[in-house]
This record gives C-alpha cells, structure tokens and sequence, in this order.
C-alpha cells in the first residue's frame, strides 16, 4: 500500500491534539462513539448495544480493506471515539494504529488477532501471531465463526470497560449473539463433515480462517494481490477439472473468475464476507460451500 499521504497525517494528528487539549467537552462529545475497521464489526457493536453506540466504520461498503486507506472525515470521527477496535494484519491499520498510538496512548486500541493462531497470507501454513507482528499475516479472521466469536467476546469486553453503566445489556446481548455465532460454527461443522470434496475454489483468498477450522482446503485464482496470468488459469482449468463452484467476493472483478468458470463446466457464486450482516452473509456462503464440497447436508 502506498504510504499514508500528508492529509491523512494532518487529520490524524490534529484530531487526536484536539481531543486531547479540549478537556470535559470532547469527552462528552466522544463517549458514544466506537470506531471499528470493517462492518462485520460494528454489527457486533450493534447487537451488544441495541445500536444504541454510534459506530464508525473506516472501510466503507463495497471497498477492499486490502486497498483502502480512510478518508479525512472518517479518521476526524475516530479521532473523538472511546475506543478503536482494529482486525490487525490489514495493511491500511499497520501504520495508523502505531501513529495512533504516539499521538494518544491513553486511547483504548484492541486489536481482534492480538495473540491468535494467524495464517501467513497466500499460504496455509499456520503461524502464531506475537504482538507487533502483523506483516504478511492473513486478515480475514472474521470468515471463521470461531474467530469471530473470539472478536465478540474482545468486543463485550471493551464495551463495558468504556461504558459500565451498560454492562448489563452488553452481557445479556452477548447470550443472544453467542447463539447465532454458534448456530453458524454448528452448520459449517455439519456441512465439512458430509463434505466428498474439500477444496473451494475462490478469486481472493479470503476464506483461510475457514478452511481451517472446517477441514476444508482453500485455493485462490488470485496471485499476490494482481489479476493471474494466463498460465495460471491455464493451470487451474487443468486441475480442477469436477469443481463446480468458483467463489468470488463482491468487492473484486469477476472477468477471471467467469472465465475460470466456463471453462471448468463451474457456476460464478458470489460472496460478501465484508458485509453488515454477518450471519446472513455466512449463510449465503454455506449454501455455497455445500455446493462446492457436494455435501449431504441440506440447507433450508
């Protein structure tokens, strides 16, 4: 990623200067605010708070965190929030939360793969994660039900230590979002364990967190972050032959994906790990993997 411009730089600092130097009245003015990096995010926010916290989000819809860098207004929003909750290895976070943090330490800064079992990104070697350490490290932990529900318990946790007074509801909110967090670990559990083929085929590898946890095997069309060559397609058409499904985020170009697809016999299946809705957009995605592994469990 580029390096973070001199605007945003500006904002950054003169945000956090001021909420500093403001004393009682920025702390009224901040204390319902939580800034998050992705939606999937603030729909635990919003779940444990009956959206009654306002959440700014920095990606905005449609946008690819991998490529994103916030705009002015949003990094002045999280200049005035209570607290930060950031994923951790996506590349536009890197140098915001080390600024963040030499501009205000006292700002509370979670970060969701703090001291996780991470992937190296574009491989399926399992790495540990140790603090600090990021870099080339896959992002996408909330495609897994059971780091996502890691990422919620972080949530409950950070919420009642910037507003107590809300403990209770953030607690019994977190029973009703822990159930619909399981009932999603329990489906992709029954899905992988019928599966007769375990490989998913997919344009980005966002699946990584996933196939981990469910048994299942990732294969990615995309090379380093570019579109593939031609020999690449080349060479995925001539051994996947069988595979049905070509999975393809919303947020990408699906030219390589459909060309992938016709040549293969395959269906084009479009996902949305980075929408609002995260049990919503993990159902779709089940319904796909039970498609692509031919599994015996069916969906309703």
């Amino acid at each position: 990623m580029a390096k973070l411009t001199k605007a945003f730089l500006i904002i950054v600092t003169m945000g956090f200067l001021y909420s500093c130097g403001t004393g009682s009245s920025t702390s009224t003015e901040s204390k319902n605010i939580v800034s998050v990096s992705i939606l999937p995010q603030k729909y635990i926010i919003d779940k444990l708070s009956d959206s009654t916290i306002q959440v700014n989000v920095l990606v905005p819809p449609s946008s690819s965190p991998e490529m994103y860098e916030p705009t002015p207004k949003v990094l002045k929003d999280l200049s005035k929030s209570s607290v930060y909750m950031a994923i951790g290895p996506l590349p536009f976070e890197q140098e915001l939360v080390k600024k963040i943090r030499d501009i205000n330490p006292e700002l509370n800064i979670v970060i969701h793969a703090e001291n996780r079992d991470l992937l190296e990104d574009n491989c399926g070697h399992s790495h540990h994660h140790h603090k600090g350490a990021h870099s080339h490290m896959d992002p996408h932990i909330w495609s897994s039900p059971k780091e996502y529900k890691h990422m919620a318990q972080q949530s409950l946790e950070a919420l009642i230590k910037a507003f107590p007074n809300k403990a209770d509801l953030f607690n019994q909110n977190m029973i009703a979002l822990s159930a619909e967090i399981d009932a999603i670990d329990s489906l992709f559990a029954r899905i992988s364990a019928s599966a007769k083929i375990k490989k998913l085929l997919i344009f980005h590898p966002a699946l990584g967190y996933l196939v981990r946890d469910y048994n299942l095997e990732q294969q990615a069309l995309e090379e380093d972050g570019k579109s593939p060559s031609a020999e690449k397609v080349k060479n995925m058409i001539s051994t996947n032959r069988g595979v049905s499904v070509v999975f393809i985020q919303t947020q990408f170009d699906t030219k390589n994906a459909e060309v992938l697809a016709w040549e293969l016999g395959a269906e084009v299946y479009p996902i949305n790990p980075l929408g609002y809705n995260w049990p919503n957009e993990m159902r779709i995605l089940a319904k796909g993997v039970t498609l692509a592994t031919k599994s015996d469990f069916n969906i309703e």
